[in-house]
């Protein structure tokens, strides 16, 4: 089985969570690393709005810049990626709550243009249980023209409302 499908099926079976864990909308975002782009350190930025307290779930939208090889040289070419999905609380400890993410969207480089699927866990902590926040995060991420990808993230958020 695939690792999305493993994500999809997890998120289906997880809504462990019975209380709004993050209020109505984040957003977040920071650096990522990639071993199979060029260069690996890559940009990512996240949202998460709200929009069913059963469970909860979130509609969660994430876009990518990622440094893709052209013509065999590194740091020639660029790809972009947006995906939209949900995401539902695993699990919620004190001020960290641990999030799990399926999407789908679409993907383009300078010459090609596809689709883009991705999912994953993301914990997101509020120290001192303010509204900024620290993520780390874990991807399964695949476009139509590369093969199933592992990303490690690290970024700052903000809760908006």
């Amino acid at each position: 089985m695939g690792s999305i499908k493993r994500v999809v099926i997890l998120l289906a079976f997880s809504v462990l969570g019975s209380a709004q864990t993050l209020p109505q909308d984040w957003v977040g975002g920071g650096i990522a690393y990639n071993g199979y782009a060029s260069p690996v350190a890559n940009g990512w930025v996240s949202y998460a709005h709200l929009f069913s307290q059963t469970g909860p779930i979130y509609s969660y939208t994430t876009w990518d810049i990622t440094g893709t090889p052209k013509f065999g040289l590194p740091n020639l070419g660029l790809q972009s990626s947006e995906r939209t999905g949900l995401a539902t609380t695993l699990k919620q400890y004190q001020n960290l709550v641990v999030l799990g993410f399926a999407g789908a969207g679409v993907s383009t480089t300078a010459s090609s243009i596809g689709g883009s699927f991705g999912g994953g866990g993301v914990g997101i902590y509020r120290p001192h249980g303010g509204r900024w926040t620290v993520e780390l995060a874990v991807r399964v991420f695949k476009t139509s023209s590369t093969g199933s990808e592992y990303i490690f993230e690290l970024g700052f958020g903000r809760i908006l409302k």
